[in-house]
């Protein structure tokens, strides 16, 4: 169960730093 909690988190900060990135992306152009 905690392997997967973390497993889950680690899911979420990647998503959120993909989301920055791409919105960085968007407002550079």
């Amino acid at each position: 169960m905690r392997a997967l909690n973390i497993a889950g988190t680690g899911m979420l900060a990647m998503q959120t730093n993909v989301e920055v990135i791409s919105n960085n992306i968007a407002n550079m152009n």
